[in-house]
């Protein structure tokens, strides 16, 4: 301040202009800031004492925290688990949905690099160790199945080395316990060496603890497994074999080696059996089928030769009676009808405890007519669209002639029905709450114009704002609302809805005015355009979110590519759009 003032005198109306001080102003100039330069100095040197004292404080500071985290450490309540909690605790870590895989980034493996503590309680829970995932990589071959690179084959054989090594030791760890294993193979299209010697050296050697066995890999790369007995895994209760056909066999191999005389399919534990592979490949002399409670049979999409025979896959149903869940894939290669077939429409199908079903028929090829499951509770239907799909729908005539099933939940996909069709069905289910549609897997933007199908009758007739209005009326009536009971909604195809109407669904639903109507739980659109500038339907939802509702609302991304688009050609970048908690959208 008194530097300022010293300067109002003669320059201060110069200052923060374009002026060019005379000789006489510039040595005036000089003098004037000698003593503030002075002072700047001092109060530098100042502020470095004062940041070299703040820095010694800092650090005594860090010395003290730290000496006290050791001892604060003490104080973890994690510490005074007994060693039963935290090995339950270890073992809620580990994965649900699949067998824990070797790596150090997730559980058990991860759980062993925490502390030392941690690390011998892991090694000697055998429960941690009771499951595991081991990948067999594959190795590129011509088409006379000769390897391309020795170079990549040496490698493999060393990581499947490593491998083996681990899951030995893995299994030790396990203890007694039953084990769950996946041995996957990828693209495994001709017979692998690395495939038969893991089983070997790893897999049955422990072959009397298996409970849950699942493998992925080459129908001929599976001989070891065929030649085990019964008797040689007593605890098998889960078996899937997903095997691939060798795609140009050697003339001299035999690809098609049968399974021993009382295999292990014949365990008469075995309640849970999963087979994706030809007709040809599948036992079907060798299976115990009235005992299993979930059976998946399921072929190559791709070939029709690829699929089992339907005839074939119902009289393997006929005696699956204590089915609980069942998967089936049928064949494209012959009609099949009611008509024409008095030996099969005299021999219905009869499952009494059959809940679930997952049905993926090709053409005309279908077993519902056939099928009485008075329990079942779920239908997963996809249907291949033909050019002239049969009508009515298999599913319709199942669900229409047999009106004492209550489906609680329905999963379809586009092409599977005609509209109309789609639209009795849910009439048929008054106690469905959840329903989820999802593209076909068959229907791609080429192959849809020419298929008269629910890719375009849903979304000129039935998946439009109608729909919704049926599925929540304005004024209830409730012999006039369509699935009243409905909770969990997913429309993942090309649809009609506007946002205005799924907003007004969305509250007539949650408002709780109509006792009848059941509140949603989840929420799932998908608007087949471009997101709008002009409409903000996630800050409409958000109430709904906060109170509990799982919503995702979806639209095209601005650079979908397809067979018109200007994007074609050019890099995939996908925008981020910022999401709420429990809502998400795109």
């Amino acid at each position: 301040m008194s530097f300022d003032l010293q300067l109002m005198g003669s320059l201060a109306t110069r200052v923060g202009t374009n002026y060019a001080a005379t000789d006489a102003e510039l040595a005036e100039i000089k003098r004037l800031l000698k003593d503030p330069q002075t002072k700047s100095k001092q109060l530098e040197e100042d502020i470095a004492l004062s940041e070299a004292r703040l820095k010694n404080l800092r650090e005594q500071k860090d010395a003290l925290d730290e000496s006290m985290h050791s001892y604060r450490a003490l104080l973890s309540p994690i510490r005074r688990l007994p060693r039963d909690l935290l090995q339950e605790m270890f073992l809620a870590c580990l994965p649900h949905e699949r067998n824990p895989s070797m790596s150090t980034d997730e559980p058990p493996v991860l759980l062993t690099h925490v502390s030392r503590q941690w690390r011998h309680v892991a090694l000697h829970t055998p429960r941690l160790w009771a499951a595991i995932h081991i990948p067999v990589p594959s190795i590129p071959r011509n088409h006379l199945g000769e390897p391309l690179s020795d170079e990549y084959s040496r490698r493999v054989a060393d990581i499947m080395e490593q491998r083996m090594c681990i899951a030995s030791e893995w299994f030790e760890r396990s203890g007694v316990c039953p084990l769950s294993i996946s041995l996957h193979e990828w693209n495994a299209h001709w017979a692998s060496d690395v495939f038969a010697t893991v089983a070997k050296r790893c897999l049955i050697p422990f072959c009397r603890r298996w409970k849950d066995i699942s493998l992925t890999t080459c129908a001929s790369s599976i001989r070891p497994i065929q030649e085990l007995s019964a008797a040689d895994t007593p605890l098998l209760e889960s078996l899937r074999l997903h095997l691939t056909t060798i795609m140009v066999p050697p003339p001299t191999e035999d690809i098609h080696a049968p399974w021993k005389h009382g295999s292990i399919l014949q365990s008469l534990r075995l309640t849970q059996f999963q087979i994706s592979a030809k007709d040809r490949d599948i036992p079907y002399s060798q299976v115990h089928w009235g005992l299993l409670t979930t059976l998946v049979i399921e072929g190559n999409r791709w070939a029709v030769s690829m699929y089992p025979d339907l005839a074939a896959i119902k009289n393997v149903l006929r005696q699956c009676t204590a089915l609980i869940e069942c998967t089936v894939q049928t064949s494209a290669g012959v009609m099949y009808s009611p008509e024409g077939d008095d030996e099969m429409q005299e021999s219905p199908i009869i499952l009494p405890h059959l809940k679930a079903l997952t049905l993926e028929e090709k053409y005309d090829a279908s077993f519902l007519w056939q099928l009485h499951a008075p329990s079942l509770h779920q239908i997963t239907y996809s249907r291949t669209p033909s050019v002239e799909p049969t009508s009515p729908s298999p599913l319709l005539s199942f669900l229409t002639s047999h009106p004492d099933v209550e489906i609680q939940r329905l999963h379809t996909s586009s092409g599977s029905m005609l509209a109309d069709e789609f639209l009795t069905c849910l009439k048929c289910c008054p106690l469905l709450h959840t329903l989820h549609i999802k593209t076909g897997k068959y229907m791609t933007p080429m192959a849809s114009p020419m298929m008269p199908t629910i890719a375009q009758h849903l979304g000129q007739i039935g998946l439009n704002d109608s729909l919704l209005i049926a599925f929540a009326p304005a004024s209830v009536d409730i012999e006039d609302v369509l699935c009243p009971k409905l909770e969990d909604v997913e429309f993942m195809m090309d649809s009609k809805f506007s946002e205005e109407a799924v907003l007004d669904f969305i509250r007539r639903k949650q408002n709780g005015e109509d006792k009848h109507l059941s509140k949603l739980r989840r929420v799932k659109f998908h608007f087949s355009r471009k997101k709008p500038f002009d409409k903000n339907i996630e800050a409409d939802v958000k109430p709904f979110v906060e109170e509990g509702l799982q919503a995702e609302l979806l639209y095209d991304r601005p650079f979908m590519k397809g067979p018109f688009s200007l994007y074609d050609g050019l890099p995939t970048i996908y925008p981020q759009f910022p999401s709420l908690p429990g809502f998400h959208s795109g």
